[in-house]
């Protein structure tokens, strides 16, 4: 009993050592999270300041050219009073006065009305706060192992309806040329990553304040965009290559890989990256590191491909086409299904719902088509009154459930609030 009564003191000792080093653990785990939280806000407050900074330069400039437009008429107006008795002289100052009011009366047109403070504000993470607020405690729940079950993937059966639509304008002011948004993808922050084919620019855009957060001038004309991880995308550029681009912190350039065939879309999956090649049929699968493991012949089913869409949740690819409208296919290259006619009569830009739907959309026809994962045409989701001229791009984002839809050779990004 002695033996025992010590056995079980020992225990005890043993208990409470362990206790205390989990008190360790739940302290430390804190100090982490505090950091955590700590960064998030010098990152939103740094943000701020950025947004700050950009306006405040630009009110500056603004009340910078109004001095000087105040100057210069001061000054014509001295130079017109003092040529009284020069009819020619006379003539030439009226003359720079009137150029000065024209200026005068632009920047009363298009003056500090045009920096809006309201594009200034912060919006709270509710779903961060949601998330947090639903936590138990710091400790990892324990489940028990003996029995797993397999949820059933959520789907959408019926035609997305638009309850709601605007647009924002994403041309830059060194932009030389109208917009061309070839291609959109979505970043897990939100942002938009838009490709102006025509510009030679990568944007980097947020949807919900419509702005341009940063950009990046591209070597060439780009085609299509995707990301392959958290913090870097890849993009088609026409000179036949492939650039890499890291979407940390800021737009900047990497990698590039020059290949030897036309690259047009691109779609990143299970660790490869799928590139269609246009006119020549053809579709490469490379991997991560740019090594090409697979060239898929598509003499016998496309006419001219154009952009790729990768599905995780089904391991497929969906491939528009010129003539063939939409084909899905496995990741061998083998085709599941073919879709075409009314509505994808000139299919372009692709991109999931994430529950079992693809939109596309048709120039055409100038509307965006919602297609079922078992290739069922449900309807036009964007058509007439609000439909897209000539649309190209397409992009979803699942949480907001908002469609964001480009038209050729135009300079807005139009919304749809769809339920």
């Amino acid at each position: 009993m002695e033996t025992l009564a010590k056995q079980q003191q020992q225990l005890k000792i043993e208990l409470k050592k362990k206790k205390d080093i989990c008190l360790n653990e739940i302290q430390a785990f804190r100090i982490d999270i505090n950091k955590t939280i700590d960064q998030l806000e010098q990152t939103t407050i740094k943000d701020l300041d950025d947004q700050f900074s950009a306006l405040d330069q630009s009110f500056e400039n603004e009340m910078q050219a109004v001095q000087k437009t105040l100057d210069d008429l001061r000054k014509q107006k001295l130079s017109a009073e003092a040529s009284d008795v020069n009819t020619s002289q006379q003539f030439v100052s009226l003359k720079l006065c009137q150029t000065e009011i024209t200026e005068a009366e632009n920047l009363i047109s298009g003056g500090s009305l045009s920096i809006d403070k309201n594009s200034l504000c912060f919006e709270r993470n509710s779903e961060m706060l949601a998330f947090l607020q639903s936590l138990y405690s710091l400790d990892k729940p324990q489940y028990q192992m003996t029995e797993q079950r397999v949820l059933p993937r959520r789907t959408k059966e019926s035609l997305y309806q638009v309850k709601a639509k605007y647009s924002f304008n994403v041309k830059l002011p060194k932009d030389q040329k109208t917009c061309s948004i070839s291609s959109m993808c979505l970043l897990d922050s939100g942002y938009l990553l838009v490709t102006d084919n025509r510009n030679k620019v990568l944007k980097l855009v947020d949807g919900v304040k419509k702005k341009i957060r940063n950009s990046v001038e591209m070597p060439d004309a780009s085609n299509s965009v995707d990301t392959i991880n958290a913090e870097e995308a890849i993009v088609c550029l026409k000179n036949n290559s492939l650039q890499f681009v890291s979407t940390r912190d800021k737009l900047m350039l990497t990698r590039r890989l020059k290949t030897d065939h036309c690259c047009l879309g691109v779609c990143v999956i299970a660790s490869y990256i799928f590139v269609t090649d246009g006119r020549d049929r053809n579709i490469f699968k490379y991997d991560i590191k740019g090594t090409l493991l697979k060239k898929n012949s598509g003499n016998e089913i496309f006419f001219w491909n154009r952009y790729i869409l990768g599905t995780k949740d089904e391991n497929a690819i969906y491939v528009t086409d010129d003539n063939n409208g939409l084909i899905k296919m496995d990741l061998e290259g083998n085709i599941i299904w073919n879709l075409s006619g009314e509505g994808l009569k000139n299919a372009f830009g692709l991109c999931s719902d994430g529950l079992g739907n693809v939109f596309v959309a048709d120039s055409a026809s100038h509307t965006v088509v919602q297609v079922t994962s078992d290739g069922k045409c449900l309807g036009d989701v964007v058509a007439e009154p609000s439909r897209v001229y000539k649309p190209y791009g397409v992009c979803f984002n699942s949480k907001a459930s908002k469609l964001f839809v480009s038209g050729n050779c135009c300079n807005d990004i139009y919304v749809y609030s769809l339920e």
